[in-house]
């Protein structure tokens, strides 16, 4: 028999999992819950096969699923914004359902260390499940074994770039009312990705941010919170030498033509090692899973030592796969403990900002861009 499951939020990163789902015959969608009406999200419904009964309209207070919702379902997917997780998740796990959170549990250091508290003190911790979006990207799970092999023979990582653009779209503008502002955790909540590499990839033990400034990228997006971040940092672990430190810059609705997803690690020996990740939408629409090179450069050349292309299935297959282990027993692929690491920096940008003016000085704003592209080093 199929487990049901129950959707909050219908929203891109359902149709990602979607597809997941459509390779399995072990997880059915039933029922769906939304802000806006049936009518409203009738075309969408029967495209999926939800009928107006199994479709429960979200009224007044966003916070609140009806009850009604949860009757018969195995599993439930929260993907409402970041500020409504808390409560979604908790009033699902209270039904006894298996429960898959977009992005995070919290938005805030003390929401979050509450809602681990519950988890814990409840026995949820088989039942909690945190979908990270680059936690199964395949560039992420071979990285150990990269890493394993070349730090021996190049040494250890003493520094790194890691950039994360995405070049303006709709489908994030319709979202840009909420996305951007601290109450849904800001533009570092909506790209905590880099830190899902670097903790699980990496094999990183503590990261912390020692400086930071925040851009205003796209007016258009949002004119008064940052829509780019750039955070110096701190970090440690077994394959980054003593000292080592790194830059993270994140920045939303960028011109044509400056997308890019990219961790360089500089290596003891002057060495570079580059991960070209894909989002997901090229990854959805294709066989890409991006690539991976080492390589000596100098003024003259750029000489790759070895490189690969990981081959295999979609980020989505791989979190179904992760739920069907669960519902037989097994362990969350992301623990409490590795969760609670990912989110340090996140509550180190908040108390950070707080000190920060924006900057949309278009020199600046240029700046920023043009060392995200060129992966300049810290």
């Amino acid at each position: 028999m199929a487990y049901r499951l129950g959707v909050v939020g219908l929203g891109h990163w359902f149709e990602m999992m979607h597809k997941g789902i459509s390779k399995s015959n072990q997880i059915v969608l039933s029922k769906v819950a939304g802000v806006r009406s049936f009518d409203e999200k009738r075309e969408e419904m029967e495209r999926i096969g939800i009928k107006e009964k199994d479709y429960f309209q979200i009224r007044d207070n966003l916070l609140y699923i009806p009850d009604e919702f949860f009757d018969e379902l195995d599993i439930v997917q929260i993907s409402d914004p970041n500020m409504y997780h808390s409560s979604q998740t908790r009033a699902a796990l209270k039904k006894g359902l298996f429960v898959i959170t977009e992005k995070t549990w919290a938005t805030s250091a003390a929401e979050f260390d509450d809602f681990v508290k519950f988890v814990e003190d409840n026995g949820y911790q088989g039942k909690a499940y945190l979908h990270l979006h680059y936690l199964h990207k395949l560039l992420n799970l071979n990285l150990p074994a990269i890493l394993e092999r070349i730090v021996p023979k190049h040494g250890r990582i003493t520094n790194f770039s890691a950039t994360f653009f995405e070049e303006a779209n709709e489908a994030d503008m319709r979202r840009s009312s909420w996305m951007f502002s601290m109450e849904n955790g800001g533009i570092f909540m909506d790209w905590i990705h880099p830190y899902e590499i670097l903790f699980v990839g990496a094999k990183a033990e503590k990261i912390g941010i020692y400086r930071m400034g925040n851009f205003i990228l796209n007016s258009d997006y949002d004119p008064s919170n940052p829509t780019g971040v750039e955070a110096f940092v701190n970090v440690s672990g077994r394959y980054f030498a003593e000292n080592a430190k790194g830059v993270i810059r994140i920045g939303k609705g960028l011109p044509h033509e400056t997308g890019l997803k990219r961790i360089v690690f500089m290596l003891e020996s002057g060495k570079k090692l580059y991960l070209n990740f894909v989002g997901s939408q090229i990854e959805y629409n294709s066989d890409s899973r991006g690539d991976w090179r080492l390589v000596a450069e100098s003024s003259e050349s750029c000489d790759i030592i070895e490189s690969g292309i990981p081959k295999g299935p979609l980020t989505s297959e791989l979190l179904v796969k992760d739920i069907l282990d669960m519902f037989s027993g097994g362990k969350p692929f992301l623990t409490l403990d590795m969760a609670i690491k990912i989110f340090g920096p996140q509550w180190d940008y908040q108390r950070l900002s707080r000190e920060q003016k924006n900057i949309s000085n278009q020199g600046e704003t240029d700046r920023f861009i043009h060392e995200g592209l060129s992966s300049g080093l810290a």
